[in-house]
């Protein structure tokens, strides 16, 4: 019997370097390889100078995408869709205005 998997398709955004073990966390993946890039982007910005949004999907069983411990990070979870596309999330702030905010 194969069991039902969750998907949630969600957008995070930050400064600074991307919080890499929020992928094992939350059991998740870069959406397409430009996340991916921005991903490794967001590494090399030591400085925190540039404000980087990254998609990402999770599959899981029982698990929820962790926005408290995306913030501890000082990323945060900007927005949520389910499987079927559907908007079940909008954060507060919009990404491209993270250059005008401290974190």
């Amino acid at each position: 019997m194969s069991r039902k998997c969750k998907v949630d398709n969600f957008t995070v955004a930050g400064k600074g370097p991307f919080p890499l073990d929020m992928l094992r966390y939350d059991c998740c993946y870069p959406m397409e390889s430009g996340d991916a890039l921005e991903i490794e982007k967001s590494l090399e910005d030591r400085g925190c100078q540039k404000a980087h949004t990254v998609r990402l999907f999770a599959r899981s069983a029982e698990r929820r995408v962790t926005d408290g411990r995306w913030e501890s990070f000082r990323w945060h979870v900007v927005s949520m869709t389910d499987e079927r596309g559907k908007v079940t999330f909008t954060g507060v702030l919009n990404p491209l205005d993270y250059d005008h905010v401290t974190f």
